[in-house]
Formats: C-alpha cells, structure tokens, sequence
C-alpha cells in the first residue's frame, strides 16, 4: 500500500528502458505510478494526487505537448508541475513546452543526480507555494472576520445611539429604525448584494 507521506509522481514514458533507468533510483523517496501513452497518464493524473509528471514528450497516440496541454485545461489537474523528459533537443521544443505549463525540460539521456535534483525541487516548491496559499487564506478569513465583527458592533452602536436620541422626541420615537428598514428593504428588492444593502441600512441609521 502506498505510504501517503511520500510525494507521489507519473513516468510517463514509452519506452521501457527509460522506465528502468530511472524507477530504481525515484522509488527510494517517491511513490511512483506509471504510464506508458498519453491516455492512460490522464487517467493517472486525473485519479492520483500528484506532486508531480515526469512526461516524455515523444510518444505514439497523444504526444507530451497534448497531454500537457489537458493537464493545464483541466482544473483537478493544472496545478501538478510537469517536468519534459526527452530526446527531443532543440530551444523551439523547450520553448513550447514551457509554454504550454510546463516547468521544467530534462534531455535524454538522462543524468539521474540532475533528474532526482529537479524532481526535488519543483515538489518542494509545489508544497510551499499550497503552504502559501493556505496562510493567505486563513489570513484572508481572519480579517472578514475582523471586519464583520467591527461593523456588527458599529451597527449596535449606531442604533443604541439613535434610540437614545429619538426617546427626547415621543413624536419621532422608532422613526431612525423604520427609515433605515425601509432603505435596506428597497435595496434589497433592488438586488444590490449583501455588502451594499448593509452599507444603505446604516446610512439610514445615520
């Protein structure tokens, strides 16, 4: 049974010998899942959770570039790096590739300390940038909620105040409430969102 701990990539290469050049060397700090064409690596990819795709670029059926391509189209799958590993040399290859998602581009043959670096690298960099945007996010949470808190007792504040101004007056008692009332009932028939109908009540308190 796969150890959930340990990051979890795709081979995705054609040619076997590929495959066991380096399967020995990524099964020692990886869970390795393999595919060997373009349509069972989107199956992999879109039923794994993946830290990354090692993709060959070169291949019968759908090529590296489509499968990237489906990769980056498809919202359980964009945001897995994807690092080319091929043969293919040229910087018109590269430059599509990067192009089209990927981050990285790795010639055949392959040196293993290099590929294991890059591998190493780019899933560090896939946790931390998860890391980030989950801080952001709490952070995010912790200010709404900051500021719904504020305006909440803002609002308290505001109707307190103009209850104890209208009971001076028997004559005008409740008419602050029944303004802001009517204004926050008419902008809601008015469809003006949540923020913008509270904004009117408290103008009317006001």
């Amino acid at each position: 049974m796969a150890s959930p701990e340990r990051p979890r990539i795709l081979l995705v290469d054609d040619d076997p010998d590929n495959i066991q050049a380096l399967l020995p060397v990524l099964k020692r700090e990886y869970n390795v899942f393999i595919a060997t064409g373009g349509e069972r690596a989107l199956e992999l990819a879109r039923s794994e959770s993946l830290d990354l795709v090692l993709l060959d670029l070169m291949m019968p059926g759908i090529d590296g570039y489509e499968v990237l391509r489906r990769l980056k189209g498809d919202a359980r799958t964009k945001g897995i790096p994807v690092i080319f590993a091929t043969a293919a040399l040229g910087p018109e290859n590269e430059l599509k590739g990067l192009e089209l998602g990927a981050v990285d581009y790795i010639t055949k043959p392959f040196s293993l300390p290099i590929v294991r670096e890059r591998i190493k690298t780019h899933i560090a960099l896939k946790r931390y940038s998860a890391r980030l945007e989950e801080m952001v996010g709490e952070q995010t949470r912790t200010i709404s909620d900051e500021r719904n808190r504020a305006v909440q007792q803002l609002e308290s504040f505001l109707v307190v105040l103009s209850d104890a101004i209208e009971a001076k007056d028997e004559y005008t008692g409740g008419h602050v409430e029944r303004v802001a009332r009517y204004a926050r009932d008419l902008a809601f028939k008015l469809e003006l969102g949540s923020e913008r109908i509270r904004q009117i009540y408290l103008g009317g308190i006001i």
